[in-house]
């Protein structure tokens, strides 16, 4: 399993493989994804994939440690996972 963290602490394109550490884009049964860059201002971030992408994944674990304090703050200032299209758990 390869695990896939989002570096940017900004929004962006879940497809673009430079918000991705490793630049990889993250879509195979065996990704391990972690959403938890700590933002740049006070503002958070979304990552979204695009209506009509499809992508998969093994697990997506959101706010575990840097953001985990925003999603209880008014206004909500943590990650946020937009989806447009399609996002596929593996079994």
């Amino acid at each position: 399993m390869a695990t896939f963290t989002w570096t940017t602490g900004t929004s962006g394109d879940w497809n673009t493989a430079a918000n991705w550490g490793p630049a990889t884009i993250p879509n195979s049964g065996t990704a391990e994804v972690v959403i938890d860059a700590a933002p740049v201002g006070t503002n958070g971030y979304t990552v979204t994939i695009a209506n009509g992408a499809s992508d998969m994944v093994q697990s997506l674990t959101l706010n575990p440690t840097n953001n985990l304090l925003g999603v209880l703050a008014t206004p909500y200032n943590a990650a946020a996972l937009e989806v447009d299209g399609t996002l596929t758990f593996a079994p």
